[in-house]
């Protein structure tokens, strides 16, 4: 076959999916962009250009910043719980070398189930009255400690977030396992009979061959931590309580497009968590690669 019969054979397998990528994901991005230039109600063909003053409303709006926070601590939160954790089970199971096709069963299943279904099963954990987290407070003594999780401006943003930790760590886990798979075994067999330890074998050998691997974990926390908190704050919290406790940028950006039909407004705040994701995982992926180079 010529290479041009080649090409052509790979751009007619690739069309279909690229149609729908560009119809369902660049159609409509670059249709919020124009929206965020307007002031529209959504419901009427009336629309007046608004320039750049639905972003300039972004800068001095005290709600859109309060949600920027939260989600910037469920980012931090998620990568200072799920990444540690994900790489401690990983190399264990990767150390035990027993049962690793039972793992790669149930690790994802949590993934495998809806943001809705698994922020219900949640909400019943952490019931203030009938939950099982207040229950095994109470039945070990702790009784002092239980309390209405999602309803304390203290405690919501931590409990919504941790269903989201629940959810992702197996997939995680394995993301990282594929990388310590990979692994020439004859490196760390050598670096064993040299008397290295198991943290050093970890730190100098498997921890810098698996670094792609966890700057693609990074990325994907920072924007999953960004897409998929929506269902969880709307199921669990009605989409921002206690006092705006839980609001984040889908959240308001919803309430604005849709409670208040200010789609401008909603389109604008969508494009600025459009930007912001992609800046903050082109940085981390720049400084995690650099690193590794630098290592």
């Amino acid at each position: 076959m010529r290479p041009s019969q080649r090409y052509l054979s790979a751009a007619l397998f690739v069309l279909p999916a690229l149609t729908l990528y560009v119809l369902f994901v660049i159609y409509p991005t670059l249709d919020a962009l124009r929206i965020s230039l307007y002031h529209w109600r959504g419901f009427s063909s009336q629309r007046t250009f608004a320039g750049l003053e639905n972003f300039a409303r972004l800068l001095g709006d005290p709600i859109y910043w309060k949600a920027l926070l939260n989600n910037a601590e469920i980012v931090a939160l998620t990568i200072a719980v799920a990444l540690p954790a994900a790489l401690l089970l990983a190399v264990a199971i990767s150390r035990s070398g027993a049962g690793t096709r039972f793992y790669r069963v149930v690790l994802p299943f949590p993934n495998a189930m809806g943001d809705v279904a698994i922020a219900t099963l949640w909400i019943f954990i952490y019931s203030p009255i009938f939950g099982l987290l207040n229950g095994i407070l109470r039945g070990t003594g702790l009784g002092g400690w239980a309390r209405g999780w999602l309803g304390s401006p203290s405690t919501a943003l931590v409990a919504v977030t941790v269903p989201m930790i629940w959810k992702w760590v197996g997939f995680y886990t394995l993301l990282l396992l594929g990388g310590i798979y990979a692994i020439d075994r004859e490196i760390d067999d050598a670096a064993r009979i040299d008397g290295a330890s198991e943290w050093q074998r970890f730190w100098s050998i498997t921890l810098p061959l698996i670094r792609q691997n966890v700057v693609v974990a990074v990325v994907f926390m920072l924007v999953l931590s960004f897409n998929s908190v929506f269902a969880f704050t709307e199921v669990m919290t009605h989409g921002g309580n206690p006092n705006r406790a839980t609001e984040t940028v889908p959240s308001y950006l919803v309430e604005q497009a849709f409670q208040y039909s200010q789609f401008g407004y909603g389109s604008a705040i969508g494009v600025s968590m459009l930007v912001l994701m992609l800046v903050v995982s082109v940085f981390a992926i720049r400084q995690l690669l650099g690193e590794g180079r630098r290592a």
